[in-house]
């Protein structure tokens, strides 16, 4: 049975998507990492008509909703612009190659589009005061490593550098504040406290692809066609 707190959580996150979704209009959605489908459940009786993606589905329980298994460290099996809104909690730290990931991201999402992603959040103050002490970080010890497949740390300000020339950063929330190793939650949704940050994009107008950025001689920066 899953913990219930980890539960909690998961709803605050999936809370804090509705919220940034608010006054977005309903049409085809994609839910990546999909898990159980109770967000996807959730964002197609709020009016989207939802598709989801998982690597399996075997635990996926939404009934009505289409499903496609994928491994997306391969990339996202749709079509380019298919979906006006695209939905990844809790994603990005387990691929491989988070910048190939926002170029699909971009590539599947038309232009004007919604792109929302959540990650743990780094730069709280229990994590850098954790990796101040320890010199790693609580988000990716071994036990997240082997028991949740955390593997690639995300912090926002490398976010950032990802999604230039892709998308615009609309707003950044996180879900809740616990206390680490305590069943105690703060009373704020700061970043300076919050567990995970979530992020809205605004996809920009553009080719239907991202080319791929490569520096050559530490500082040439050009694209890759």
């Amino acid at each position: 049975m899953a913990d219930q707190s980890v539960i909690d959580l998961n709803t605050r996150i999936h809370d804090r998507v509705f919220d940034l979704l608010r006054s977005e209009p309903r049409g085809p959605l994609l839910d990546i990492g999909a898990g159980d489908g109770t967000l996807a459940l959730r964002l197609q009786d709020d009016g989207f008509d939802v598709s989801a993606v998982d690597l399996t589905a075997k635990d996926f329980k939404a009934d009505g909703i289409h499903i496609t298994c994928a491994d997306l460290n391969d990339g996202i099996p749709f079509p380019d612009g298919q979906f006006g809104v695209v939905i990844a909690t809790e994603v990005i730290e387990h691929l491989e190659n988070p910048w190939f990931f926002i170029r699909e991201l971009y590539r599947i999402t038309e232009s004007g589009g919604v792109v929302v992603v959540s990650t743990p959040n780094l730069s709280n103050v229990f994590t850098r005061g954790w990796y101040a002490l320890t010199g790693r970080m609580y988000n990716f010890l071994d036990s997240a490593y082997r028991d949740i497949g955390h593997i690639t740390p995300v912090h926002l300000w490398n976010l950032k550098r990802m999604i230039q020339g892709k998308f615009d950063l609309e707003s950044v929330t996180v879900n809740a504040s616990p206390v680490p190793k305590t069943r105690l939650m703060l009373p704020t949704r700061s970043r300076l406290f919050g567990q995970c940050i979530i992020v809205k994009l605004r996809r920009l107008a553009g080719p239907s692809t991202a080319v791929r950025q490569v520096w050559m001689d530490s500082r040439i920066v050009r694209t890759d066609s």
